[in-house]
């Protein structure tokens, strides 16, 4: 019988990614930390300071599809656009470290950013959402 018919849920409460590496320990340490929280099918990233967590969570979640346009003006007053769409890594490492934290100067609000492999969130598309905790 499966968890979901079941109603059951396991729930894995982790600081960072090296303080699962650190647990493991042994060889390949990183591969199967990364590998257990790779299996994990709803992820909640709250604010972390952490570095490689906040490297592996950006790579983890993915891309993002930017148009750029150029605009230009030439001597004789003729505006040329150029689009180009481009790939550009996310840069949700940056915005993990500014999610609120509760504490009174936030309400006692805490942010997290959920993540679930497969489901679109917003009208945008994106594969994550930003949700506030109280």
């Amino acid at each position: 019988m499966l968890s979901r018919q079941s109603w059951v849920a396991t729930v894995y409460i982790a600081q960072n990614l090296d303080g699962i590496v650190n647990v493991m320990s042994g060889n390949q340490a990183k591969e199967r930390a990364r590998s257990l929280l790779g299996n994990l099918n709803l992820i909640y990233f709250c604010s972390n300071g952490n570095y490689s967590t906040n490297i592996w969570a950006s790579n983890m979640i993915g891309q993002n599809l930017v148009d750029y346009e150029n605009l230009s003006i030439s001597a004789d007053k003729k505006i040329n656009k150029n689009e180009k769409p481009t790939v550009n890594a996310s840069h949700y490492a940056r915005l993990f470290t500014t999610l609120k934290i509760g504490r009174k100067v936030n309400k006692y609000l805490m942010q997290s950013i959920v993540f679930k492999a497969s489901r679109t969130w917003s009208r945008e598309l994106l594969n994550l959402v930003l949700v506030g905790l109280a």
